[in-house]
């Protein structure tokens, strides 16, 4: 099953992103990702995260909140969550273009789930 992960980076919508998107089978908006799901018009599952950077943003959508003080980003719990419901690969899309802590914290992750076995893409579509 491929997940769909909405991170808070930068999403150019592209042709190779719409059609990515087409192939989901679950779609989880983590936090401020959300705004991604709004402006591609996609159905979100799950919206995960401790919601402090999605002011504004009206997603109708179950919602999955957390702690400001916790040792995961939202990502992170958005890919925890992708995998309890069944996801084999996982596809981040708004992975970069914001901060670089957050792009090297994608990056890391993304390693070390795919050196696990646990397909993780990253796409901003630029």
């Amino acid at each position: 099953m491929n997940a769909i992960l909405l991170a808070g980076g930068q999403l150019e919508p592209t042709p190779r992103v719409l059609e990515r998107v087409r192939n989901a089978d679950l779609v989880i908006a983590a936090d401020g990702g959300a705004r991604h799901a709004v402006r591609l018009g996609l159905t979100v599952d799950v919206w995960v995260g401790d919601f402090d950077s999605s002011d504004g943003v009206v997603l109708n959508a179950p919602r999955e909140t957390f702690s400001r003080e916790k040792d995961k980003t939202d990502l992170e719990l958005a890919l925890d969550t992708a995998k309890t419901r069944g996801a084999t690969s996982a596809l981040v899309l708004g992975a970069f273009g914001g901060r670089f802590d957050h792009a090297l914290g994608i990056v890391t992750m993304a390693a070390r789930e795919t050196r696990s076995g646990f397909t993780v893409d990253l796409e901003s579509g630029s």
